[in-house]
């Protein structure tokens, strides 16, 4: 193996067995010797990153001595390097059929194809790699994202379990393992382990930006915020990071920092379908109805298939008074996503807007079928039958009922045992809840 090699692995090298050849002794020596001239010549050449030139010595030493399995691995390596995928691949293969205990060649096949998206082969070569040499402690790292990829979704955690159990202090392990446990929708553990990520090393960004994202995803905004800020300072060029971080800005009603920082993932990545969607609610609550319309419909242009989009497209549109086109945005929006409740009640709204009550109204049946406790889609309907003649009191007497019945399950208690309906009139201030619809 190369000393450029051993630096790089910190390993011992391996014996090579090359083939027998059929010339004098002194003839093979004498190829031998040129040949490792022209590997140490390619090796200055690697050294100086003059890569050109490292491959035009390592093709000569594998034609003077084409059994030399060192040959090829150097070969393969400057090939890799230069990003020639294909003909590094074909180099290293040789090197490991010449040397089938190689670290150095399955292991650099390995990265070949993770770099060409072949992650099942790139899997087969790092375990192969791992099975020679177990405390290469990044192989475990680069066979847990190749597994992950390939969706060997356990194999991957087993893999990355075994390198913490060896390297305990090994913080983007960590990461693996947490990213593994938020695939798996198992936040929990994937907090306990970017937790653990970052006493290990706090100053990784991913980490700090990945348990933000499940702190946004669980509305706990500020403790969000408080990561999203953190992993910004470490590295303010991910653009994920100041859209979530805006997005929590959003929920809690800031919408001047919230756009700002949606301006700046823009400048980061120009083309990112979620940035422009954003960028679109934002200036509809700010009222700023031409940007709106431009950013949503940029969203919709690079991601045809966003149902928040459409949706975001359609509330605008219906803001506007344009209701046959709102109600073909909301039927995108339907149709990208028939699980949503919001989507199907904006539908619902725009036939209600429309005169088409029949049919708004199983809008929003089918609303309150999805998701029970979506209050919008059960006020919704109350509105519109309170202006159906077809409705008659029995019936929407039932329905209020029913809806609230599903108010008192968010509340959780019945309004008897609500402390303000214990008192007198006089005992406390009046409180405002509910109002019927159709008051």
């Amino acid at each position: 193996m190369t000393s450029w090699l051993k630096k790089l692995f910190g390993t011992n090298p391996a014996p090579v067995t090359t083939p027998p050849v059929t010339v004098a002794p002194a003839q093979a020596a004498t190829t031998v010797d040129a040949s490792t001239a022209q590997r140490q010549q390619g090796n200055r050449f690697l050294d100086q990153g003059n890569l050109s030139a490292a491959v035009s010595c390592y093709r000569q030493a594998v034609a003077l001595a084409p059994g030399s399995a060192d040959a090829h691995t150097s070969l393969g390596f400057a090939l890799q390097q230069l990003g020639q995928w294909a003909a590094a691949q074909a180099a290293l293969a040789q090197a490991l059929a010449l040397q089938p205990s190689s670290f150095d060649a399955a292991y650099l096949l390995g990265q070949v194809h993770a770099s060409l998206q072949q992650p099942d082969r790139a899997a087969a070569y790092f375990e192969q790699a791992l099975a020679l040499q177990p405390a290469f402690e990044p192989l475990y790292g680069e066979l847990c994202q190749a597994l992950f990829q390939a969706g060997a979704m356990e194999r991957a955690r087993t893999t990355i379990e075994t390198g913490l159990q060896r390297f305990p202090r090994n913080a983007q392990f960590q990461l693996f393992l947490g990213n593994l446990h938020f695939h798996q929708k198992e936040p929990a553990a994937a907090c306990l382990a970017y937790s653990a990520a970052l006493h290990l090393d706090p100053a990784l960004p991913q980490a700090h930006g990945n348990l933000a994202t499940i702190l946004q995803n669980q509305g706990e905004w500020q403790a969000a915020i408080v990561h999203f800020d953190k992993a910004l300072e470490l590295d303010a060029q991910q653009a994920a990071f100041h859209t979530g971080r805006a997005t929590c800005l959003l929920k809690l009603g800031q919408l001047d920092p919230a756009l700002a920082g949606l301006l700046r993932a823009l400048s980061i990545t120009p083309d990112a379908a979620d940035v422009h969607r954003n960028l679109g609610f934002v200036y509809m609550q700010l009222e700023r109805s031409a940007e709106s319309e431009r950013h949503s419909r940029k969203a919709l242009a690079i991601a045809p298939g966003d149902a928040a989009a459409h949706s975001n497209l359609g509330i605008l549109q219906a803001a506007q008074g344009k209701f046959p086109e709102s109600e073909m945005s909301f039927e995108a929006a339907c149709t990208l996503d028939p699980s949503s409740a919001l989507y199907r009640s904006n539908l619902g709204g725009s036939l209600v807007r429309q005169g088409r009550l029949p049919r708004a109204m199983a809008c929003f049946r089918q609303a309150r079928e999805l998701d029970p406790l979506h209050i919008e889609s059960g006020n919704n309907l109350l509105l519109a039958l309170s202006a159906d003649p077809a409705t008659s009191p029995a019936e929407y007497l039932a329905e209020a009922r029913s809806f609230g019945h599903s108010l008192s399950t968010v509340v959780g208690t019945p309004y008897s045992d609500w402390p303000a309906a214990l008192g007198s009139a006089t005992d406390c201030p009046l409180r405002v809840g509910f109002i019927s619809s159709d008051l």
